[in-house]
């Protein structure tokens, strides 16, 4: 992706009026908006590349299959 393309991604991305994150569907945590880090103040290294459950819930464990809102989005 260009330069110019990935740096308009983001601006609109941070633009957003809500915290927001991506996951993916393995459940790690691939970008947070500014919102998110405004309202929620998590360092970059402590979310970026690491499970939602360690880093947005804070459990030691994933969340069971029927519990997980990532999984309700999935499928």
């Amino acid at each position: 992706m260009p330069p110019q393309e990935m740096y308009w991604r983001m601006n609109l991305f941070d633009s957003l009026a809500y915290p927001c994150v991506v996951i993916d569907p393995d459940k790690t945590i691939i970008a947070a908006n500014d919102k998110f880090y405004k309202r929620f103040s998590p360092l970059l290294k402590d979310i970026v590349g690491r499970k939602c459950h360690n880093s947005i819930v804070y459990k030691g464990t994933p969340c069971r299959s029927e519990q997980c809102p990532i999984m309700k989005v999935l499928d």
